[in-house]
C-alpha cells in the first residue's frame, strides 16, 4: 500500500500509523521536520523550498494559459518577483487573474505591488486557502518564547539575522535564542542559511510584522529595537577597531554594551572584514531604521563604524547615503562630534577619486568643528584631507602648508596614526616640490612609525608615498620596489582603491626606468580592478585615468 499522512502535527501523531511490516510506502507531509521519525523509523527527509522563477512562470501559465502569459512578459516577471516563489501566493494570484479575465496582468501586478508590505493582496474568499490562515496554522503551534521571537522578526530591518542579534532583540541569552530559532526553523517559519544565520520569506516577514504591530507595543517594543540597534553598533565598533587602529580614540562608544545586548564575536582582522561583508545590507537597513525612528545617536555612529570598510571596498554610493544620513542625525541630535565625523566621512566619500570643492567644504567643516572641540587628532586628519584636495587641484604649496600644520598638531598628541599620516603626506608634497632629501626622510619615518603601531594599511600608504618620493627624486628602480610592496599589502586586506593607486604609481616608475612593457602589464592590472569598481560606481573616473596611460604607450 501507499499511505499518505498529510499535514502531520508532530512525530507522535504519525508514529502509530506507520506500518510495522515491510511492503508499504509511507509519505508524510508536515510543516515540521519530524526529526525523531528519521532517528526512530529511519525516514528520509525531502525538504521543499520555494519555487524557482521558471517554476513560478510555469505555474502561472498552467493556471492562466500560455497565451495570456506570453502577452505580458514584464507583468509576469513582476508577479513572480512579488510572490517570491511561494506556491500558495502564486496560486492565489493566478486565481484572481482567472476569476477576472478582463483585468490585465499589468494591473494585477500593480495592485500586488501597492500592498507589497502586507498580505492584503493575498486574501482569498475561502479562509483555508488564505495566506494569513495558512501561516497562522504554524504560528499557533509555537510556544510563547518562539512566538515572540517570530513576531519580533517582523520588526527587524534586514533579511537575515544571527543568533546574537536575536538574543539581543528578544533580551534572552544565546542558548535561548538558538533554541527558539531552532523551533522556528523546524516549523519552516525561518530558514537556516548557514550555521547560526537565518532568513525569512518576504511574506512571512510581512505576517510577522502584522503580528508585531498587534502584540509588540509600548516600552517592550521600544526596548527591543534599542537592544537590536545596540547589538549592531557594538558589533560594528568591535569590527571597526580590528579593521583600523585609529577607530578607537576618535569616537565615544561605551566599552560595555547595555544589559541583555549580545555583540557578535569577531576574531581578528579577517573576521572583521568577513563580518562587515556579511552584515553590509543589514547595517544599511539598520541605519534607515534608526533614522526613521529618530534614534539619532545610532543613526550617526553606525555609519561611522562602517566608513573604513566601505572605503576599502569601494562602496561609494552606500557611503554617501549613510554619511548624509549620519550628518542629518548628528545635526538633529545637536552632537558636534557626530557632525565633525560625518563631515569628514562625507568628504572622503565625495572626493575619492573625484576630489572637488564639495569634498573640500566637508573637510573644512570637519576641521572647524574638531578645532572648536579641542580635538587635535581629528583636526589633524581633516587638514591632511584638505591638503590632499589642494594637491589634486595643482596647488602643492598650499597642500604642504596644511600638511605641515597637521604634522605640528599630531606631534603634540600621542596618536601615532595621525603623526604617520601627516609625515607621509607632507613628505609626498616635498617630493613634488623637488625637496628630495627631506621628503624621503619624512616618508621613511612614517613607514617605521606605522610598522611600530601595527597599522598595516597605514604601512601600505607610507610605502606608496616612499615610492613616489623616490620616483620624484629620480630613483625609479627603488620606487618600483616600494610600490610593489605597497600593492602586496593593499591586496592582502582588500583595499581596491589602494591597489589601483599603487599599480598606477608603479607603472609610472617602470616607464621612467625605461621598462614600458612591464608598465603596460601593471597598468592593465590596475584597469581591470578600476573597471570592476566602476561597475558599482558609474561616476568612477579611475578607468579613464589608466586608459590614458595605456593609450600614451601606443
Amino acid at each position: 500500500m501507499l499511505i499518505v499522512l498529510d499535514n502531520a502535527r508532530d512525530a507522535e501523531q504519525v508514529r502509530p500509523l506507520v506500518p510495522g511490516s515491510p511492503g508499504s510506502a509511507v509519505v508524510v507531509t508536515s510543516r515540521y521536520r519530524l526529526t525523531s521519525l528519521m532517528v526512530m523509523q529511519g525516514s528520509r527527509p525531502l525538504t521543499l523550498g520555494v519555487l524557482s522563477d521558471d517554476e513560478a512562470r510555469h505555474l502561472l501559465a498552467h493556471r492562466l494559459g500560455r497565451k495570456r502569459i506570453d502577452a505580458e512578459p514584464e507583468a509576469v516577471d513582476s508577479l513572480v518577483a512579488l510572490c517570491t516563489g511561494l506556491p500558495l501566493a502564486l496560486a492565489i494570484v493566478a486565481a484572481h487573474g482567472a476569476v477576472h479575465p478582463q483585468f490585465s496582468l499589468t494591473a494585477l501586478a500593480a495592485q500586488l505591488r501597492d500592498s507589497e508590505q502586507s498580505l492584503d493582496a493575498f486574501l482569498c474568499e475561502d479562509a483555508p486557502a488564505d495566506v494569513r490562515a495558512v501561516f497562522s496554522w504554524s504560528y499557533r503551534q509555537l510556544a510563547e518564547p518562539a512566538a515572540r521571537v517570530f513576531r519580533l522578526l517582523g520588526l527587524h530591518p534586514g533579511h537575515e539575522i544571527t543568533v546574537p542579534a536575536v538574543a539581543s532583540f528578544a533580551g534572552i541569552g544565546r542558548r535561548a535564542a538558538r533554541e527558539t530559532l531552532s523551533d522556528l526553523s523546524a516549523a519552516h517559519l525561518v530558514a537556516e542559511l548557514t550555521i547560526g544565520r537565518y532568513s525569512q520569506h518576504d511574506l512571512l516577514r510581512a505576517y510577522a510584522g502584522e503580528l508585531a504591530d498587534a502584540h509588540e507595543k509600548g516600552d517592550d517594543r521600544t526596548d527591543a529595537i534599542d537592544r537590536l540597534l545596540a547589538h549592531y553598533l557594538h558589533s560594528a565598533f568591535r569590527a571597526a577597531v580590528l579593521l583600523h587602529p585609529r577607530a578607537g580614540p576618535l569616537i565615544d562608544v561605551p566599552g560595555h554594551p547595555p544589559p541583555r545586548v549580545v555583540p557578535a564575536e569577531i576574531p581578528g582582522y579577517a573576521g572583521a572584514i568577513s563580518w562587515f561583508e556579511t552584515e553590509h545590507a543589514t547595517l544599511v537597513a539598520t541605519v534607515r531604521l534608526a533614522a526613521q525612528t529618530e534614534r539619532h545617536t545610532y543613526a550617526w555612529q553606525v555609519p561611522w563604524t562602517m566608513e573604513e570598510y566601505l572605503d576599502r571596498r569601494g562602496h561609494r554610493n552606500d557611503s554617501l547615503f549613510l554619511q548624509k544620513t549620519a550628518l542629518e542625525a548628528a545635526e538633529r541630535e545637536g552632537s558636534a562630534i557626530g557632525q565633525a565625523h560625518a563631515h569628514a566621512a562625507l568628504g572622503r566619500a565625495s572626493h575619492w577619486p573625484r576630489m572637488d570643492e564639495k569634498s573640500r567644504h566637508h573637510y573644512e567643516q570637519a576641521a572647524r568643528i574638531f578645532e572648536s572641540l579641542g580635538n587635535p587628532v581629528g583636526h589633524a586628519h581633516a587638514l591632511i584631507d584638505i591638503s590632499h584636495i589642494c594637491e589634486h587641484q595643482g596647488n602643492v604649496p598650499e597642500a604642504l602648508i596644511h600638511g605641515d600644520r597637521a604634522l605640528e598638531l599630531a606631534q603634540g598628541t600621542d596618536d601615532g596614526r595621525a603623526l604617520a599620516r601627516a609625515l607621509y603626506f607632507s613628505g609626498w608634497y616635498l617630493a613634488i616640490l623637488g625637496q628630495a632629501a627631506p621628503a624621503i626622510t619624512r616618508c621613511r619615518e612614517a613607514l617605521l612609525l606605522e610598522r611600530d603601531i601595527g597599522d598595516v594599511r597605514g604601512e601600505a600608504f607610507a610605502l606608496d608615498a616612499l615610492g613616489s618620493a623616490h620616483h620624484r627624486s629620480g630613483l625609479h628602480t627603488e620606487a618600483v620596489a616600494f610600490h610593489r610592496d605597497a600593492f602586496i599589502l593593499f591586496e592582502g586586506f582588500g583595499d581596491r582603491y589602494g591597489q589601483i593607486k599603487s599599480l598606477r604609481n608603479r607603472g609610472d616608475a617602470l616607464l621612467a626606468a625605461g621598462r614600458p612593457g612591464e608598465a603596460r602589464v601593471v597598468w592593465q592590472q590596475a584597469l581591470d580592478i578600476a573597471i570592476e569598481i566602476g561597475d558599482a560606481d558609474p561616476g568612477h573616473v579611475f578607468p579613464d585615468l589608466i586608459r590614458d596611460r595605456l593609450t600614451a604607450l601606443g
